[in-house]
């Protein structure tokens, strides 16, 4: 017979089992008699056999349990991955929104060199905003194509609703909708017109500026560099459209432009309103050619340690003859206009005010681009707008400037070879206010280099016209 201690241990194979397997040798190992109870010390053939069978048994159980853990812990690890790659993975109303392609359009000239600030537009830098903003903009125009926004409250809601959509909602939008509602009386065109007709073609041309502007943003001329930029007026109707509905993007903090938002103006000013109707009238009436033309803005910078007193000291030139004729400064077309402005041009004329400086910018819309993507003007540097059409006649200053019908007359004044037509403006802004100061050396300087710098003239007189007018 087996000796009493012959299943004192698992078989080497059981040895690798689970506790489990383990506890059916102790079971098969402390057998119990049949008669009497208690062990009998010993396991007949049969019951060895058996014993073996079942730790096989529950050995192989427990490795298939084992392997089974295992897979589901696989498995659970895969499913955390998933969900790490799920949570990390950026909500698409995030994602940048591909250019959508508009209808095909002449290109402006390249700027003159390379510039170092671009102003990213909205589909790239805030797609969420863009795209809550686009279906309002797609709503507007449908609504105005069907006849479902007739009168001057309508429409007035209807940008109301696209500027909240975009975040940008204000009091109410009564100066728009009043200046809509005396469109007829005022000589512009019906409100009915003007919602069926000019409104869809606003919001056109606010849906696809990405495409009008080549998918790059827009070129800004920061301080310090002598650069100009060219646009179409069909781009500066774009630029402007979109600064009405609210869908342009905040210019960068440490960029020291004027002020573009156009709500303060819609909620309040009946006047400056009308203004803008007669532009955006007369754009959507006009012809290709018309829209082709170009608008170019541009910055001169001269160095101020060049031009300090020996520079003025050592001139020998003499003052020219000065001629002076009668008449409205609007009418000189084909000369340099200088316009003695603050540092940030336009001044107030988008928050309230109406001075000579802001009714130059009224009466020719276009010029308000420039307090986009000019910066602040130092003491060395003039800013240069060519080609900005009048749509407009205002008459009187402040509280009594009032909206004197559009301008509807061609500029008889030929294109230049960058497709330029219209009065050359200069800005350059005087010290304000000095009093006596500004007989002190320093001052006399410094409005002497304002004056040399504005009087050098347009930067892109300085460079040749490229051959090609590819965007850039």
């Amino acid at each position: 017979s087996a000796p009493s201690g012959a299943f004192a241990s698992a078989p080497p194979a059981l040895e690798r089992r689970s506790p489990h397997s383990a506890g059916h040798v102790a079971m098969a190992a402390t057998k119990q008699h049949p008669v009497y109870g208690a062990p009998s010390g010993e396991a007949t053939p049969s019951e060895q056999a058996f014993s073996r069978d079942a730790g096989v048994e529950a050995g192989e159980a427990a490795e298939a349990a084992g392997v089974g853990e295992a897979a589901e812990d696989a498995e659970a690890q895969e499913e955390g991955k998933e969900e790490a790659v799920e949570a990390e993975k950026p909500d698409e109303r995030d994602l940048p929104v591909p250019v959508e392609e508009g209808p095909p359009f002449r290109r402006p000239p390249m700027p003159l060199w390379s510039s170092s600030r671009r102003l990213t537009l909205l589909h790239e830098a805030e797609p969420r905003r863009w795209r809550a903003a686009l279906q309002e903009l797609e709503n507007l125009a449908r609504m105005c194509e069907a006849s479902e926004i007739s009168t001057g409250a309508e429409l007035a809601l209807a940008v109301q609703r696209v500027r909240a959509a975009s975040g940008r909602a204000t009091e109410g939008m009564i100066g728009l909708a009043r200046a809509l509602a005396s469109a007829e009386e005022r000589s512009i065109c019906e409100v009915a017109d003007f919602c069926a007709v000019v409104a869809p073609r606003l919001a056109h041309l606010a849906r696809y500026l990405p495409w009008y502007l080549g998918g790059e943003g827009l070129c800004l001329l920061p301080q310090g560099e002598t650069n100009e930029v060219f646009l179409t007026r069909r781009q500066c109707a774009a630029i402007l459209a979109s600064a009405v509905f609210a869908v342009l993007p905040d210019v960068p903090a440490d960029f020291e432009a004027a002020d573009f938002e156009f709500g303060g103006v819609m909620d309040m000013e009946e006047e400056k309103v009308l203004c803008l109707l007669a532009y955006f009238h007369r754009v959507a009436m006009a012809s290709e050619d018309f829209l082709d033309e170009v608008v170019s803005f541009g910055r001169r910078r001269e160095d101020p340690s060049a031009h300090a007193h020996q520079f003025w000291m050592g001139l020998d030139a003499p003052l020219r003859k000065a001629c002076v004729e009668r008449g409205p400064v609007e009418e000189a077309l084909d000369c340099m206009l200088a316009l003695s402005s603050s540092d940030k041009l336009g001044g107030g004329v988008l928050s309230g005010c109406a001075s000579e400086e802001e009714l130059a910018f009224l009466v020719a819309p276009e010029r308000l681009i420039a307090r986009l993507v000019c910066e602040r003007a130092l003491s060395s540097e003039a800013i240069f707008i060519v080609g900005a059409a009048r749509y407009c006649a205002c008459t009187g200053t402040g509280s009594a400037c009032v909206f004197d019908g559009p301008c509807l007359e061609e500029c008889p004044v030929p294109l230049d070879a960058r497709r330029r037509r219209g009065p050359r403006l200069v800005a350059m802004d005087p010290i304000a206010f000095p009093g006596k100061l500004q007989y002190k050396p320093a001052y006399v300087q410094r409005e002497l280099l304002k004056a040399y710098v504005a009087c050098l003239g347009d930067p892109a007189d300085d460079v040749a016209v490229a051959e090609s007018s590819s965007p850039p």
